[in-house]
């Protein structure tokens, strides 16, 4: 209603007006016409212009009174992975899908193992974790591309990427049940417990500002990169922020024109057609020449890459991963060279507490390719959403109108995406070159020194005594002394002489008269020591003593230094490059669709025909 006058609004583009005015005024230059017809037209032709007049009058106008308010702001659903509902305001929750436009008032709710994202026109975004709901509670687009958004999360866990920094009419707020944050710009997460309602903020670029609620509606933190704060229930003041503690993964893609790191769900962080994604919670993108460095919280077991070299002929690229364990000491690294197959190479990285492993081409394979997720599109404009906004009553409708003639043809639609390239040729089979020439055998290395000696072993137990030798035979008898002369008789008994040589032995006399017997002569002297006797024969050797314990092994020596490594032989010459197969023909492009209003997104396209195969490699 317009100054109380009941009005309907007609949209169209400024050039489906000009050619309604071109239309009116035409016939009167074409020439003359029967005086009937252009009795009947000129009515209808002066009707057309002051419509379109009045339409240009009111759009200028809305657009001069209400530059932001009359923009239909929204954003536009992905998903990852998994079911998620969607509820349009004041509705019940229904199952969607990616395409789906959320506006102001509406809500989503991913299901235990579902991942989403949500992007609005200036290309911010929230992902949406497993068991998580949000509200759009407010949702406008203003001057300059800035954007004012207010959502509601009661549960699970968000993780929030504004794309640039917000001026001072913008807007990013994010209420929980016992919190509000707000941003300028920057990267962060919000996860809440469904059943408390507390909430850890953490910031990992930039900084956003925590407000408790009700009586600590006052107290606030500011949560830098790299921290986090919690508010444990409704009415609790935010603590003190802390440093996160986490282990962190970090992969530096060489010679990368694209490069992205995937997750088992299909989120993905890196540079996507030249442009920076960070659908991975907590991940930072750094571009440094031709090198693309990614780094994300180890909170997967398992991570693949894929990269798009910035040389097409490359046959391969380096993929270096390194892992750091939470107070920042590095953990593990690994790195690879993936080979190059049909314009893109892949990896993957396996994590366990053990550290880093690569993972094998099938488990690679196995992972989903990186999903986009796409802006909603240019949003439309109401030139009389001004008029709506003063707040009066709508009038009950009038009477529906009749039928209107057809209007001219929308403008074309925009171009369809464009349809999968057919399969890449078979590669080209190269004859392998000759081995070459194997090296000359290095120099022996000099011998080591020698060891030091062991020490040396225990004594052996003394063996039993032998047996005592046979006694040796007796010497031969010396010969017998001289027997001394008989002292005369009847005298005095002298002193008895020395013991004289016995004599030889006389004949015997006559037998004279026996004489007194005369005093006994005193005893001779002991004759002289005879020679000892030849010494008897050896006994027999005693029997051998029992062996003593081995003594313990003497210590290794030091091993001698190795000798020199030979010179290495001359590589063989590469074999030659197979051929590379003739470009597969292009799908058929799908006919174009009129333009119409904005639906959710259409199936994906039949799959265009594959290319032929390449002729193998001479």
């Amino acid at each position: 209603m317009l100054g109380g006058i009941h009005t309907s609004v007609v949209v169209a583009a400024t050039g489906e007006i000009a050619a309604a005015i071109t239309r009116a005024f035409a016939a009167t230059a074409a020439g003359p016409m029967p005086i009937a017809a252009r009795t009947g037209r000129r009515p209808l032709a002066l009707i057309a212009a002051i419509a379109a007049v009045f339409l240009l009058f009111v759009t200028g106008l809305g657009i001069l009174l209400s530059p932001a308010n009359g923009i239909q702001a929204r954003g536009q659903l992905t998903v990852f992975q998994g079911a998620v509902e969607y509820r349009a305001s004041g509705g019940q929750y229904v199952t969607t899908g990616t395409g789906q436009l959320v506006r102001q008032g509406d809500s989503l709710r991913t299901t235990a193992t579902a991942h989403a994202a949500l992007t609005f026109f200036d290309r911010s975004l929230v992902v949406l974790e497993p068991s998580t709901e949000i509200e759009i509670v407010g949702l406008r687009a203003l001057s300059g591309n800035d954007i004012e958004i207010t959502m509601r999360q009661t549960s699970g866990r968000t993780w929030h990427v504004v794309t640039h920094q917000l001026t001072a009419q913008g807007k990013y707020v994010v209420l929980t049940p016992s919190s509000q944050t707000a941003v300028a710009g920057t990267a962060f997460q919000v996860r809440v417990d469904a059943l408390t309602g507390s909430t850890t903020v953490t910031t990992t670029e930039g900084v956003v500002r925590t407000n408790g609620l009700d009586d600590a509606a006052s107290s606030s933190v500011a949560v830098t990169a790299g921290n986090s704060t919690t508010v444990s229930q409704k009415g609790a003041k935010p603590q003190a922020p802390v440093a996160m503690t986490q282990t962190m993964l970090t992969f530096t893609l060489d010679d990368a024109r694209d490069a992205v790191v995937i997750t088992p769900n299909g989120e993905a962080a890196g540079v996507r057609s030249g442009e920076v994604v960070r659908y991975i919670p907590g991940s930072t993108v750094t571009q440094k020449a031709a090198q693309v460095i990614v780094t994300v919280p180890g909170e997967s077991d398992r991570y693949a890459t894929l990269t798009l070299p910035a040389d097409m002929t490359s046959r391969d690229v380096h993929v270096r991963a390194e892992l750091r364990n939470p107070s920042g000491a590095v953990a593990g690294q690994i790195s690879d060279q993936p080979r190059v197959l049909g314009g893109a190479a892949k990896s993957g990285v396996g994590y366990s507490s053990q550290g880093l492993v690569s993972l094998s081409t099938t488990l690679v394979d196995q992972f989903p390719l990186p999903v986009v997720a796409v802006a909603p599109p240019v949003p439309t404009f109401d030139p009389l959403a001004f008029l709506r906004a003063n707040g009066q009553p709508a009038g009950n409708a009038g009477p529906a109108g009749e039928v209107g003639s057809s209007g001219p043809a929308g403008p074309p639609g925009p171009v369809g995406p464009k349809g999968d390239s057919g399969s890449a040729g078979a590669p080209g089979i190269g004859t392998s070159g000759a081995n070459g020439v194997d090296g000359a055998p290095g120099a022996t290395g000099a011998t080591g020194a020698q060891g030091a000696t062991g020490t040396s072993g225990l004594s052996g137990l003394t063996g039993a005594a032998g047996a005592t030798g046979a006694p040796g035979t007796p010497g031969s008898q010396g010969p017998a002394g001289t027997v001394g002369a008989t002292g005369p008789a009847g005298g005095p008994a002298g002193a008895t002489g020395a013991q004289g040589d016995t004599g030889a032995q006389g004949s015997t006399g006559v037998q004279g008269v026996a004489g007194v017997v005369g005093a006994t002569g005193a005893a001779g002297s002991t004759g002289a020591q005879g020679s000892t006797g030849a010494l008897g024969a050896r006994g027999d050797t005693g029997a051998q003593g029992v062996a003593g314990t081995v003594g313990a092994t003497g210590a290794q020596g030091v091993a001698g230094a190795a000798g020199a490594t030979g010179s290495q032989g001359v590589a063989g010459a590469i074999g030659a490059t197979g051929a590379v197969g003739p470009q597969g023909a292009q799908g058929d492009t799908g006919a174009q669709g009129l333009q119409g209003s904005q639906g959710l997104q259409g199936d994906t396209g039949s799959q265009g025909v594959a290319g032929a195969v390449g002729a193998t490699g001479a």
